[in-house]
């Protein structure tokens, strides 16, 4: 806490900001940006006055299918960061739209120009420091800001080796982070199908059932008999409970709350990725 905070002359932001961005959070934002991203493109700018491969990909992007302009009108590599940091700062820029520049940069190719992991990084910080009411996982801003809980999610998409687990979890994660549109019956479905995803890869059967498969991975992995019972009840309720995986029938209610999706989410990461550590020691993946 600040000195002028401590002794009372300031008051300390006491609520996560979720509607709106304060000055001090867009600073730290174009700070991050431009320091990972913008600047980048100057210092990649060849002397002779044409962009390099990289910086035009990110630029022309941006201009034309970001900022919605014409290819006439876009900027030289050295006016680029101020054009788009007026657009950043401009009254009429909203701030879901500052969000919405965020995810549509985090989540293009951009690998060689703009470092990528140094700006989630960034970003996390920054929105942990100010109080943001929203993380980065993946690609995604999510309504989900505990720490330990970011860390489950992330881990179960960055560090996993199995492609067809770590599309469930991203696409739970879309479904969950969709502001407008949330859908969080699929949110629980996604997470499920997960955590049976990777239980099949690790009996060998495509068809197993999740519980079935439990049954075998407990002879050859030590899983505590209270936690696989778990599981297979959390399996019993997206089975039973509210039809999560089963077709509406006619006048059913599609309410599912959000604290549901969100423990579903991150539990059965959290589980993926306890599974794939047990599947580790007993067989190395190649």
């Amino acid at each position: 806490m600040k000195f002028s905070e401590r002794m009372g002359y300031t008051l300390p932001r006491t609520v996560s900001q979720t509607d709106d961005i304060d000055e001090p959070l867009k600073n730290a934002f174009w700070t991050c940006l431009y320091e990972t991203t913008f600047h980048y493109i100057g210092i990649n700018y060849r002397s002779d006055n044409v962009f390099c491969e990289d910086c035009e990909i990110i630029c022309r992007r941006i201009w034309l299918h970001f900022l919605n302009k014409t290819s006439d009108s876009m900027p030289s590599w050295n006016k680029f960061a101020n054009a788009i940091k007026t657009w950043f700062y401009s009254n009429d820029t909203s701030w879901y739209e500052i969000y919405d520049l965020i995810e549509f940069i985090i989540s293009g190719d951009y690998d060689k120009i703009a470092l990528k992991d140094v700006l989630i990084s960034g970003l996390n910080s920054a929105m942990e420091q100010h109080m943001s009411g929203y993380r980065i996982i993946g690609t995604k801003v999510t309504p989900i800001t505990d720490k330990e809980e970011t860390n489950e999610l992330v881990t179960a998409i960055e560090d996993n080796p199995f492609n067809n687990v770590k599309s469930h979890i991203q696409t739970a994660v879309e479904y969950f982070a969709n502001r407008d549109n949330p859908d969080y019956r699929n949110v629980i479905k996604e997470a499920i199908s997960a955590v049976e995803a990777i239980c099949r890869i690790i009996v060998g059967n495509e068809s197993a059932t999740l519980s079935n498969a439990l049954a075998k991975i407990e002879k050859s992995i030590d899983i505590h008999p209270a936690l696989k019972l778990g599981y297979e009840k959390i399996y019993c309720y997206t089975n039973d409970a509210d039809g999560i995986r089963h077709a509406l029938g006619i006048g059913e209610d599609d309410t599912v709350a959000q604290e549901n999706a969100r423990y579903m989410l991150v539990s059965c990461s959290a589980f993926v990725n306890y599974l794939i550590e047990k599947y580790r020691k007993m067989e190395p993946i190649s």
